[in-house]
């Protein structure tokens, strides 16, 4: 899961943390937040709401579709000068502008975040990221049916907006640690993890096309290859003309026509050559006919050749391109990843790295169980066992201010399936916790623990052989 996607718990704290900022401010202006070099110089909808207050910081709203996300631009920060807006955020400016924010909240249970403007208006984020939407509405949040829609994203209003506020919300998720220890923080390297997000993705898609050139120029240079190979085994057309001009004056009395080919010697007279004869033509025609085929042949060997050099020349120019998108891609790769494992020590179990950079620590025994579990893990990081089954202890090393993702969590899984001889087993129930709520039982080898959470779960072979060919032993 991205950094910014957060769940309805995750961003009722997050606003409840930042609303002090702009609560009472005057909206300025709504414009677009320039971004940094590499990547265009604005993000698509994405809207950067300024507020009074030299010190204020920005607000960003993000409505593109998997990429729907609030976050806060630290004062001072640059917006694209002149950037288009679409009409529906002109409409939100021209009613906005100038007047006061009374209160910023988010409706409890759902992904939904309301800017409540002095004289009842209201701008509502949808944040669902596959449809996201804003509308704005004049009246009485609280009753619907009377209210009067001033602007929306959207031809379509989601059946949501009908039903506002929404119920008495769902139940609490956990919220991450990284936005309980500094919200501000967070809100904050959201944006950023956005702009890197797109970064990589534009280099990414640079690389896609520049590989896709790459493939169809090596189709040309294989076709020039063929050409000029094709050229090389031609008929010696040349030397049929000179040995047909050398041999004109006993010629003239022969006919063409009588005969499919003809034995001469060469020009030079030190070999005979088999030269097929074209009825309809006379000698000198056939002569003639000859030397236009060794043109030809000659003109296509040449512009091959030239296109060849260009072609290798275009291929060379290509792969330098290809790796230095590489270059911007591959670092942001390894960052993602942890420079390495706390313990490499003989013993300390097997090591894996998930797809997000997390390193994952297998026991295969139970004196590496305990090693990994006692000695290896720290107490936030994620214990995982199958449950109710003997078998392997993993422990996916968390770093400050971090949390594994659902996928990492799915990999650890798989290995505590694969370890635990547990590949035809089917569907089962995976435990994780955090690794201080793991107890060693008295004089045993066996562990206790609490605060756990279950995944079902069946071996994933794809998954399982992706994972080794990130391994580390």
């Amino acid at each position: 899961m991205q950094s910014w996607v957060l769940h309805s718990t995750e961003l009722a704290f997050l606003i409840e943390a930042i609303r002090s900022e702009f609560e009472g401010r005057i909206l300025d202006r709504i414009s677009v937040l320039a971004r940094s070099a590499g990547i265009q110089a604005e993000i698509k909808d994405e809207y950067l709401f300024e507020f009074s207050g030299r010190s204020t910081p920005g607000l960003v709203v993000s409505l593109a579709v998997d990429r729907v996300f609030i976050g806060v631009k630290k004062a001072p920060y640059k917006r694209v000068p002149r950037a288009s807006l679409p009409a529906w955020i002109l409409k939100v400016q021209k009613e906005l502008t100038g007047v006061p924010l009374t209160s910023f909240q988010a409706v409890s249970g759902d992904r939904i975040a309301q800017l409540h403007f002095k004289g009842e208006r209201t701008l509502s984020f949808f944040l669902f990221p596959k449809r996201p939407e804003a509308v704005l509405t004049k009246g009485a949040i609280d009753i619907p049916e009377e209210l009067q829609i001033l602007a929306k994203s959207r031809d379509k209003l989601n059946a949501k907006f009908q039903a506002m506020p929404i119920g008495e919300g769902k139940k609490a998720v956990a919220i991450r640690e990284e936005l309980l220890m500094d919200p501000r923080k967070f809100a904050e390297n959201i944006v950023d993890a956005v702009q890197d997000f797109v970064r990589e993705e534009a280099s990414r898609q640079r690389l896609q096309a520049k590989q896709a050139a790459l493939k169809v120029l090596e189709k040309k240079i294989a076709q020039a290859q063929k050409t000029l190979q094709s050229a090389d085994r031609d008929a010696p057309w040349e030397k049929y003309g000179d040995a047909i001009k050398a041999h004109l004056h006993l010629l003239k009395e022969s006919p063409v026509h009588e005969k499919e080919s003809l034995s001469l010697p060469d020009a030079e007279g030190k070999s005979q050559l088999l030269i097929p004869l074209k009825k309809g033509m006379s000698w000198p025609q056939l002569l003639q006919h000859f030397y236009g085929l060794a043109k030809k042949r000659d003109v296509r060997r040449k512009e091959s050749s030239e296109r060849l050099v260009g072609f290798q020349e275009e291929l060379h120019a290509l792969k330098v391109r290809i790796s230095e998108v590489d270059k911007i891609i591959e670092p942001a790769e390894k960052s993602k990843s942890q420079s390495g494992p706390r313990n490499t020590s003989k013993g300390a179990g097997l090591l894996f790295l998930s797809k997000e950079g997390l390193w994952m620590r297998v026991g295969r025994n139970k004196k590496e169980n305990q090693k990994v579990t006692f000695e290896c893990a720290k107490g936030n990081d994620l214990w995982l066992h199958v449950k109710a089954r003997p078998g392997s202890h993993v422990v996916v090393e968390i770093p400050t201010k971090k949390t594994a993702s659902l996928e990492t969590l799915l990999d650890a899984a798989v290995l505590c399936l694969y370890f635990s001889d547990g590949k035809n087993w089917g569907k089962v129930a995976v435990d994780y916790t955090y690794r201080k709520y793991v107890k060693k039982i008295l004089k045993g080898e066996q562990v206790s623990y609490t605060h756990e959470k279950s995944l079902m779960v069946e071996f994933d072979g794809q998954r399982f052989g992706e994972m080794q060919k990130r391994t580390s032993v």
